[in-house]
């Protein structure tokens, strides 16, 4: 099998921590980001992550390739799992300024989807439009103030864990594919200073998932 991905997607994280839980191994390819080609002709459609699979054919959306992978090897493990909802409306509360902090790195960053000029422009464009700025400068000088908003957000999620290995109890299942995927790309970002029990979560779950830190591809 090939997963095919963009190495800052949160949705492209889910996948992969999926295959580390299921201990399935998994060929990784970067696409292009202005590689429209690339996409439609696999899936019909602009979108992340694509995995190939045995046969040679594609599928797309993050969860369904999860629910295939869930059926390859042992016992299902991702069925009827309940996300920690509290964490969950932290998230939702900070999205915005969560996301353009994060983005002010990312976009900074030599990620292989991002490795060509025209490639790291149409990450810029395609990301201000979901935000609320219109120019990079814009997002670049609100910085201190979306890290006071994004670090007391991050204490509140660091006092719900239950444990500094998985969000619930010491099992890592579902929680980390829906909320680890999103927490991590904060490791993009590498002037904040995150909360004690956070940052061995993270930490934790990245050595489990042999992930590291975003900020790495400098």
């Amino acid at each position: 099998m090939k997963l095919l991905i963009y190495e800052h997607c949160p949705y492209c994280i889910r996948v992969r921590v999926a295959l580390a839980i299921k201990n399935i191994t998994c060929e990784i390819e970067y696409l292009h980001e202005d590689d429209i080609d690339g996409h439609v002709e696999k899936t019909g459609r602009k979108k992340v992550p694509i995995l190939q699979k045995e046969d040679g054919t594609y599928m797309d959306e993050s969860l369904s390739i999860i629910d295939y992978i869930d059926t390859l090897k042992g016992e299902k493990v991702f069925a009827d799992k309940t996300v920690c909802s509290d964490i969950l409306a932290v998230i939702a509360s900070m999205r915005t300024e969560f996301s353009s902090l994060v983005f002010t790195a990312t976009s900074q960053l030599n990620f292989p989807e991002i490795s060509t000029p025209s490639a790291k422009a149409y990450y810029i464009n395609r990301y201000l439009k979901h935000l609320r700025y219109n120019t990079m400068d814009g997002v670049i000088n609100d910085i201190d103030t979306l890290k006071v908003a994004v670090q007391s957000g991050l204490q509140k999620i660091s006092d719900l864990l239950e444990s500094d290995n998985a969000m619930v109890g010491e099992e890592i299942g579902m929680n980390e594919i829906m909320l680890f995927s999103r927490l991590y790309t904060i490791t993009a970002f590498d002037n904040i200073t995150l909360p004690d029990r956070l940052s061995n979560y993270l930490n934790s779950v990245m050595q489990r998932c042999d992930l590291k830190p975003l900020s790495s591809w400098t």
